[in-house]
């Protein structure tokens, strides 16, 4: 499934605003939790599984205490699940939706949109310089990892030679 990026961008601000604003998922809750899963059923048409999945258990381990929230005694742990379940739901859908719609754009299709949606060079070549610089940041920490690895210095060898790490 191939979207633009406006598109894209607009499910991202309409997810992020209705689900973070509450009341939707409240008064309507099925349409609620469809908002929430949204990004993963995204991220399931488009095959990015580690998405899907990390988000998929941590949005069902949130709807499920939410659930029982009200059932169990009130504690600290309560009181911590509570945050966990209120974040989960209202936070995490607006964040994975944004995650989704950058990791699945090309800087051609941004730079396109944003000139299709008429912004000012100035601010597109900024834009894209961001862009570019998350790309190389990404592509930077994957090699210093695989060079890490090759040498040794992970956890697992880390009380072997502390010094070597």
């Amino acid at each position: 499934m191939k979207l633009d990026f406006r598109t894209k961008l607009l499910l991202t601000i309409v997810v992020g605003v209705v689900v973070i604003e509450g009341s939707l998922v409240h008064n309507y809750y099925y349409l609620g939790m469809f908002l929430c899963f949204l990004p993963y059923i995204f991220a399931l048409v488009d095959k990015r599984w580690s998405m899907l999945i990390k988000g998929v258990i941590a949005n069902s381990i949130a709807i499920i205490g939410n659930k029982y929230l009200l059932i169990l005694p009130q504690n600290i742990r309560t009181m911590i699940l509570n945050l966990y379940c209120g974040i989960t739901i209202s936070i995490l859908p607006g964040f994975m939706l944004g995650y989704y719609t950058i990791s699945t754009t090309t800087m051609s299709d941004l730079v396109y949109a944003l000139k299709k949606i008429k912004f000012p060079d100035y601010i597109i070549i900024p834009i894209s310089v961001m862009f570019r610089f998350f790309y190389s940041i990404k592509e930077d920490y994957k090699k210093i990892n695989e060079a890490i690895y090759m040498h040794g210095l992970t956890a697992k060898n880390f009380f072997k030679d502390p010094a070597r790490i």
